[in-house]
């Protein structure tokens, strides 16, 4: 089971029977959206992430953090907020993709330490040595968001991953709207879904502890 206890975002939700996905653009740290690429790519001439930056939408919940008070308190008003546990038919441990949705447990490392990644670092070098080519994944830019690093492993996030199909047919190929993000003062996209077409389902509301309603 997944949690959200943002109280502006769980008490929208509600109210609108909607879910909104924001574009990765702009997420709060904005160290995160391109932490594996400036790793695997430190090139500033190549940067695999440019093209789909429009086009890839997050929403992130806690897994398993049902009374944790830092939870609380960073994401719902100090506890005064309200929690909303969200079900999935799989563990999110496992890779689950949902039409173009994909819900993953986010995987939290040390880009630097970690094997695998220096195995793929080590990979993209040799194709250029050998061949004067850069090797890019072709669902890099769906991977790479589910990895953070370990600063944040407290938050035991898992992620809902949205990427617009191409096709002009779908009427979720382009954004819902456009934002002002105003902590990084850019313009973000996002996507709104009925809950009905979204691949969670709330199982459960739960008021904070210092919630003002709670009596």
């Amino acid at each position: 089971s997944l949690k959200e206890i943002e109280i502006g975002d769980s008490i929208e939700i509600l109210k609108n029977n909607s879910i909104r996905m924001m574009g990765i653009a702009g997420m709060n740290d904005i160290s995160e959206v391109d932490y594996v690429e400036n790793y695997l790519y430190p090139s500033p001439n190549i940067r695999p992430l440019s093209p789909e930056i429009n086009h890839v939408f997050i929403t992130s919940c806690s897994d398993d953090k049902d009374d944790d008070l830092t939870q609380w308190r960073l994401y719902a008003d100090d506890a005064k907020g309200i929690r909303l546990k969200f079900n999935t038919n799989d563990s999110p441990d496992k890779k689950k993709s949902i039409g173009k949705f994909i819900i993953r447990s986010v995987k939290y490392i040390d880009v630097k330490t970690s094997q695998e990644l220096t195995q793929l670092k080590n990979l993209i070098d040799y194709v250029y040595r050998i061949t004067g080519y850069t090797l890019i994944f072709s669902t890099f830019h769906e991977w790479c968001h589910f990895i953070k690093p370990t600063d944040y492993e407290i938050e035991a996030e898992v992620r809902v991953l949205y990427k617009s199909p191409k096709s002009k047919k779908s009427k979720f190929n382009k954004p819902s709207g456009w934002l002002l993000a105003s902590e990084l003062n850019i313009i973000n996209p996002y996507m709104d879904f009925k809950l009905g077409q979204f691949p969670l389902t709330i199982e459960n509301i739960k008021l904070g502890p210092k919630c003002p309603e709670k009596r």
